[in-house]
């Protein structure tokens, strides 16, 4: 079994989880990733 439950979230520190940030703005945060290149994703064809 694992230490901690998996949760349905992309790493973002603007979310919390029993009050810790689940990402850090420098080094975790794949949401603002994911938001910063949906455009050039949504081009490929």
């Amino acid at each position: 079994t694992s230490g901690c439950p998996r949760l349905n979230y992309w790493s973002n520190p603007n979310i919390s989880y029993n009050g810790v940030p689940m990402g850090n703005a420098s080094t975790a945060d794949n949401q603002r990733v994911l938001v910063n290149t949906k455009a050039t994703i949504a081009g490929f064809r």
